[in-house]
């Protein structure tokens, strides 16, 4: 979500707020999880053009979760759209609502090579739990 900060406004909110892309950086999210970091991850990896929930996910918050050991905390987030579209220079008033599900467990991978299948069966596990909040 790199384009978020190149809108002055957002980006100041965003950094005021200590946010940081990452966008492909594991190590250092790795890192920062092992340090007890929180994180928020968006794992669309893009802000759509209809409001819509994509479909399938990207698969960082799962490695990031198997990894680390890490749970994943899904958050359902409502009005975004309506508030920021993607198209729009400056986000306007409208309603946000964000509702959080339980946490998503996962099991620990000791290497950093996870079998594809599981890789994707967990990316549509946090999906899954996503859109069940919407």
């Amino acid at each position: 979500l790199k384009t978020l900060y190149k809108n002055w406004i957002v980006g100041a909110v965003l950094k005021m707020t200590k946010c940081v892309p990452v966008n492909g950086a594991t190590h250092e999210a790795l890192a920062a999880l092992g340090a007890g970091k929180v994180m928020g991850i968006f794992p669309e990896g893009v802000r759509t053009y209809d409001g819509q929930l994509l479909k399938e996910g990207k698969k960082g918050a799962a490695i990031l979760a198997m990894l680390s050991g890490t749970s994943v905390l899904p958050a359902g987030i409502k009005g975004a759209f309506e508030a920021y579209p993607r198209t729009a220079l400056f986000p306007r008033p409208y309603p946000v609502r964000i509702t959080f599900g339980r946490p998503l467990v996962f099991q620990k991978h000791l290497h950093e090579r996870i079998e594809p299948q599981l890789l994707e069966e967990s990316a549509d596990r946090i999906m899954s739990a996503i859109n069940g909040l919407l």
